[in-house]
């Protein structure tokens, strides 16, 4: 460890013993440390609640920035074969700690699904009293299902769909009528 100025001068520094001033420059040190980091931690908070404040005021301007920086990005990608090398390098190593990550028990999910009315113990039920499938086309599941949910207030969980399903009860704005006339409207053209 480096050697740094102890806080105590005069006379106190001076009837101290070597190890006395080593422990106190040590205390020293961590209590700089703990301090910087801090204040670093408190700054960082307060500089991305700022940022996103500003995108919140200026959304067209933080669409374009957005936009130009992806730009930037690319053009530099085609330009160099180191970056790009570097880039996809960084892509697959996201990749391989997003496979390993327990997704369904991670905060993130936990949150979603209380959302929309599901907890993890129901989620992981309706998995298993579904074998693996969709509700709807009973075909097994390729990825994380999504949990289908009642719009009420609360939200009403319902079963679990794969993402098509999903979307077309959805863009069927989840009216059985509806269903059956696309249904009907199917069976003719069949």
């Amino acid at each position: 460890m480096p050697r740094l100025k102890s806080y105590w001068n005069g006379k106190a520094n001076a009837l101290m013993t070597p190890e006395q001033r080593l422990a106190t420059d040590e205390r020293y040190a961590l209590w700089i440390r703990d301090r910087n980091q801090n204040s670093k931690m408190k700054w960082n908070a307060a500089s991305v609640e700022r940022a996103r404040q500003w995108t919140k005021d200026h959304p067209e301007e933080a669409r374009i920035r957005s936009a130009t920086a992806r730009a930037t990005r690319k053009a530099r990608r085609m330009a160099d074969p180191e970056f790009a090398a570097h880039c996809k390098a960084k892509k697959k190593e996201n990749r391989e700690r997003a496979k390993n990550k327990p997704y369904f028990y991670s905060m993130k999910r936990k949150e979603r699904l209380k959302k929309h009315g599901w907890t993890l113990e129901r989620f992981d039920a309706s998995l298993a009293e579904q074998s693996g499938c969709c509700a709807i086309c009973r075909a097994p599941f390729v990825g994380i299902p999504d949990a289908d949910h009642e719009h009420v207030e609360p939200p009403k969980p319902r079963g679990l769909l794969c993402g098509p399903c999903n979307k077309g009860i959805g863009h069927l704005r989840d009216n059985p009528a509806i269903c059956e006339a696309a249904a009907a409207y199917l069976r003719k053209w069949a």
